[in-house]
């Protein structure tokens, strides 16, 4: 799965980032971008041009995970 942080920074989330990216492979199987909202526990995640909004709220812990790398300006 091809993930590009919008922002082009790190995306951290306190959750299962395993069990975070097998919920969002239940509406995609290809993400483009995703972004976290901390005050909702959703993820934006952009395919081609749609976005889906993802509620990731069941998954959140304590723990802190990178569930998206970011887009460092790899080619």
């Amino acid at each position: 799965m091809k993930v590009l942080d919008w922002m082009g920074r790190n995306i951290l989330v306190p959750c299962d980032s395993v069990a975070v990216w097998e919920r969002v492979a239940t509406y995609v199987d290809f993400v483009d971008g995703v972004s976290f909202d901390a005050w909702k526990r959703t993820l934006k995640v952009r395919k081609d041009d749609e976005v889906f909004e993802i509620d990731i709220s069941d998954l959140i812990t304590d723990k802190i995970e990178v569930v998206s790398d970011g887009y460092k300006g790899e080619v």
